[in-house]
């Protein structure tokens, strides 16, 4: 069929960058190697969401494990998974950490569907106002209607800093790499 190798060659790959455990992958080498597929193989499940949308992983982590692994470090716990800081931005030292699952859900981009080009905020025209929410914990909170666009990002804003910000606060100290 398809098989290339006996075997061998998936241990010698292991043996090059030392990051195998009796046999077994670490976590962390898993993380380059899943990053650097969604970002430049064309059939990654993810594509779409990385490659597709031109992040690309900066050559000194896509040549080489050790560098990436010099300076991302060891995963600080299993709830802890590679985010980048600018989800729009590429995969390197200054926009890479690790973070939780629930930093990981603040730290989002803005949906495709989105006109007003702010998260949280969009134009309800059946009222002809402008909609402000904020999701906590998997749950949409309503913040209200308002007049103008201004009104509406300023409620935002002041929603992020009383619900998001001591989401970072408390796990600061271990999601910056």
């Amino acid at each position: 069929g398809g098989t290339e190798s006996c075997g061998c060659l998936a241990e010698e790959s292991r043996l090059k960058h030392g990051h195998a455990v009796r046999g077994v992958i670490t976590v962390e080498y898993r993380t380059w190697s899943n990053m650097i597929d969604r970002c430049y193989n064309l059939n990654a499940p993810n594509f779409c969401n990385y490659g597709g949308r031109g992040i690309t992983v900066c050559n000194e982590w896509l040549e080489s494990f050790s560098k990436f692994y010099a300076d991302i470090g060891i995963r600080p716990s299993p709830k802890h998974s590679l985010d980048r800081i600018d989800t729009n931005g590429n995969y390197n030292k200054e926009n890479c950490r690790w973070a939780t699952k629930t930093v990981q859900q603040v730290n989002r981009r803005k949906g495709s569907n989105n006109t007003s080009g702010v998260v949280g905020v969009c134009y309800a025209k059946n009222v002809k106002k402008f909609f402000a929410y904020i999701g906590v914990n998997k749950k949409a909170i309503r913040l209200g209607y308002f007049h103008n666009f201004a009104a509406a990002v300023l409620a935002r804003k002041k929603a992020e800093e009383l619900y998001h910000k001591p989401i970072f606060e408390q796990t600061e100290g271990i999601m910056q790499c």
